[in-house]
């Protein structure tokens, strides 16, 4: 093991470069042979070219009204309970998070700006890179486009950050191309490679409902993936063709089926849903993020999981365990466990 010479013929290499990220993290303590291969940039290189699974969100909450924002940052794992309040607390600065992609996380400073930048950082080696950031607005959204099977070199690795002119949250990537849903009932769609913009419409006009329904999109195995929740009930969509914006049903379940699948978590789900008092047209439903079948959705002041391949949901904690209470909808990214190092790096803004 203390030969590197050939790292691509290495049988370690071969081995361990098939394995997922987080069983790659104990292995590094075997030994300073399998922490050096691990750590190697050719080896995280052939790593990277696997799909690594689901690992957890990151949630922050916002402010409505007060101009400060909220300086906390919550991780809750997809597959076990526990939250975790450190995870950036290897940045000098605090930050609000904007968008995660394939490992990366995109974040900006925190207002009142001292001196406004972007970050674009790897939680797991705690590795990051300042971008400056000219234009600041709290207000704005940043998108980040990472493919890690094309972006990642021996020599460098690769990241692209966009800003969207109009858009309702950070943006998804999947298949090189990136995902923001409009305000209206539209997708916007920028091909990163080619650099054009494509406008899609989404499954159903929110028109159709007798109360305002709540969506998002989401992305899974390289497709995008649009989720409505309304008086219907919760349904998702695949999207097909992005020329013709034809979308297929994948899934579809009444509100009175989720209620008596999970007796245990609600009680007259359809009415707490649709006809409860609601405060600020705060949403008592709301899909909040969506990967890999997982959907986290806050129903009133409770966070769950559910997976839609199982219909199995799992309940996370209050939204008060969270931090300071907003009113609105909080960020809630996705997130996988990359390896991919930030120490040499070219940043396109």
């Amino acid at each position: 093991m203390a030969d590197f010479g050939c790292l691509n013929t290495d049988i370690p290499f071969n081995v361990l470069s098939r394995l997922q990220t987080k069983d790659l993290l104990g292995l590094k303590c075997v030994s300073k042979g399998w922490n050096h291969l691990i750590s190697d940039r050719s080896f995280i290189q052939a790593q990277s070219q696997r799909k690594e699974p689901l690992s957890g969100f990151f949630f922050q909450q916002r402010h409505r009204y007060c101009p400060d924002d909220i300086k906390t940052i919550t991780y809750f794992p997809a597959e076990r309970k526990g939250l975790q309040q450190d995870v950036f607390a290897f940045l000098p600065w605090d930050v609000v998070v904007l968008v995660s992609c394939n490992g990366l996380v995109c974040c900006r400073s925190c207002y009142p700006f001292e001196d406004p930048a972007i970050y674009v950082c790897n939680p797991l080696n705690c590795e990051w890179w300042r971008l400056d950031w000219k234009e600041p607005d709290k207000e704005s959204f940043i998108s980040l486009a990472f493919n890690p099977s094309q972006d990642i070199s021996v020599n460098l690795t690769n990241f692209k950050v966009v800003r969207p002119s109009l858009s309702k949250n950070g943006g998804i990537f999947s298949g090189g191309i990136l995902h923001w849903l409009t305000d209206g009932d539209q997708i916007l769609t920028f091909s990163v490679e080619n650099e054009l913009a494509l406008l899609i419409s989404t499954p159903l006009p929110v028109g159709e409902f007798n109360s305002t329904p709540q969506a998002c999109i989401g992305e899974s195995e390289g497709q995008l993936y649009y989720v409505l929740i309304s008086e219907e009930g919760l349904h998702v969509w695949i999207l097909e063709d992005y020329f013709d914006s034809t979308w297929s049903l994948r899934y579809t379940k009444t509100l009175a089926q989720i209620e008596k699948e999970h007796s245990g978590f609600f009680v007259n789900l359809y009415d707490r849903v649709m006809h409860w008092p609601r405060i600020d047209d705060r949403p008592w439903m709301d899909p909040l993020a969506f990967k890999d079948g997982v959907l986290v959705v806050r129903i009133s002041n409770t966070i769950y999981l559910y997976h839609v391949d199982t219909s199995k949901m799992e309940e996370v904690c209050e939204t008060s365990k969270f931090g300071a209470m907003s009113w609105t909808s909080p960020t809630v990214l996705p997130y996988t466990m990359s390896l991919v190092p930030l120490g040499l790096q070219l940043g396109s803004p």
